[in-house]
């Protein structure tokens, strides 16, 4: 459990933000493109906004359990084995976005930095680096976030400014680029980006107050927010579009923009340096999540062989797609029929039924409150 004594706010923030920078430092800035065009900046605000409705919207149901988690609650709504499928379908969505993070880095690394090297033994060293890193547990991923996301930040903010020689405001326009009805019918799907969501509600065994979980979840929604429209806007104004639907190294390709003489001629290993540290602390806490999943649906205690087997399975399952377009592909697939329905609405679903049950039978309520408290 997360003691608050040695795990700062600070450091929650930062763990949920490396959910979105695991995203933006890799394909975010053309997936935007593709939605958005020129307007990638409207998607940004258009998904922030959503967010802090949703985030308010699940506060207020949330309110009366809290101090419970989502599969205690899910319990309480429809028994054991309602719990159970809960848990199992979010094991399920953490293998796959595991598996396919995994590819995706290391197809990345091999193209940048290693383009002799089998993606198979990049991904080798990424998936020992994960079954290695959860053994630092919750408590300790979760403070490892607080020192290297703001590192992580800070290089690339370090990418924009350097960029900036290359703006051109003109290449906003047009400035609703594919239309306001495309980016409000395609772009919704694209609230996965702010997947740390999926965390809160594991957080609320950890933060005393709800109150204060609502403050950090603002903040981590109102950093990434600044963030992902700095970065779109930067990749849409240094290169004109339609470039910018076939840019898969956005980040990279402005850090190259660079050029201080002698001075910083190179600094595109602000880039590599950065897509490393988010890499290795993202992986870890996915299969940390993954592992926290699957033990909870079994019921069983944690082992370090299990965490091994299951390591071993990402590992062969990432290197089913034949390249980077296959990846992507998948990922299309299964955030439209996993990660949106079991990460955001399934919590909407579970804690909308309980407030229900809650409502209907109010002894049975305190006494299950009791009970978990």
């Amino acid at each position: 459990m997360l003691n608050q004594k040695f795990v700062s706010p600070f450091a929650i923030v930062c763990f949920l933000i490396s959910f979105t920078l695991s995203q933006l430092i890799l394909s975010l800035p053309i997936i935007y493109s593709r939605v958005a065009g020129t307007a990638t900046y409207i998607l940004s605000i258009y998904l922030a906004l959503t967010m802090v409705l949703l985030i308010i919207i699940i506060s207020k149901l949330y309110k009366p359990f809290y101090g419970i988690d989502l599969f205690t609650v899910a319990k309480y709504v429809g028994g054991n084995f309602f719990s159970k499928i809960s848990s199992a379908l979010y094991c399920i969505v953490f293998i796959l976005l595991t598996t396919l993070f995994l590819r995706e880095v290391s197809e990345t690394m091999k193209i940048l930095l290693f383009d002799t090297t089998s993606t198979t033994i990049i991904s080798l060293f990424f998936t020992a680096a994960m079954i290695i890193g959860c053994s630092a547990g919750f408590e300790g991923i979760v403070r490892a976030c607080g020192y290297i996301v703001p590192i992580a930040i800070l290089g690339i903010l370090i990418t924009i400014i350097f960029s900036t020689n290359y703006w051109d405001v003109n290449r906003l326009y047009p400035l609703l680029g594919h239309g306001i009805d495309n980016i409000l019918l395609y772009g919704f799907p694209r609230i996965s980006t702010y997947l740390g969501f999926i965390y809160l509600f594991d957080l609320v065994n950890y933060v005393e107050k709800s109150e204060e979980l609502n403050k950090m979840a603002f903040i981590y929604i109102g950093i990434s927010f600044f963030l992902i429209t700095i970065c779109v806007l930067a990749n849409t104004m240094a290169f004109a579009y339609p470039y910018t639907d076939s840019n898969f190294f956005a980040l990279y390709d402005l850090a190259k923009l660079t050029n201080l003489n002698s001075f910083f001629l190179r600094s595109e290993i602000i880039y590599i340096f950065t897509l490393m540290i988010v890499a290795f602390i993202f992986i870890i806490s996915m299969f940390y999540g993954t592992l926290n999943f699957l033990y909870k649906t079994l019921n069983i205690k944690s082992n370090v062989w299990i965490n091994i087997a299951v390591g071993i399975i990402i590992f062969i399952l990432s290197n089913i797609p034949n390249n980077l377009m296959e990846v992507f592909d998948y990922y299309n697939i299964i955030n439209s029929s996993l990660v949106l329905p079991v990460t955001f609405a399934l919590p909407f679903v579970i804690v909308g039924l309980a407030n229900i049950k809650r409502l209907k039978n109010r002894g049975n309520y305190e006494k299950f409150i009791s009970s978990n408290n």
